[in-house]
């Protein structure tokens, strides 16, 4: 906002048309940092869904590995109660 009223002040003495003109541009640059910064975002977004779904994968191999142990121990150490 600060840089706005500065433009404002520099151009004061030029035409509306070149003031409306630079206030446009500025506009412009404000919505492109603002899409930018809304990729990028998504982009992060992204990136923990993924590592989100890695991690999910992972506790997913160690519970089967887990419960794949414990049913061989109890087929080991009591095969009367494991058919």
């Amino acid at each position: 906002m600060k840089f706005v009223f500065q433009l404002i002040d520099s151009h004061a003495e030029q035409k509306s048309g070149l003031l409306s003109f630079d206030l446009k541009f500025n506009a412009r640059q404000r919505q492109h940092m603002c899409d930018c910064i809304e990729h990028k975002l998504q982009e992060i977004a992204v990136k923990l869904t993924f590592d989100l779904e890695k991690l999910g994968a992972a506790f997913y191999a160690i519970n089967n590995k887990m419960a794949r142990q414990l049913f061989l121990s109890k087929r080991k150490f009591c095969p009367e109660i494991v058919p």
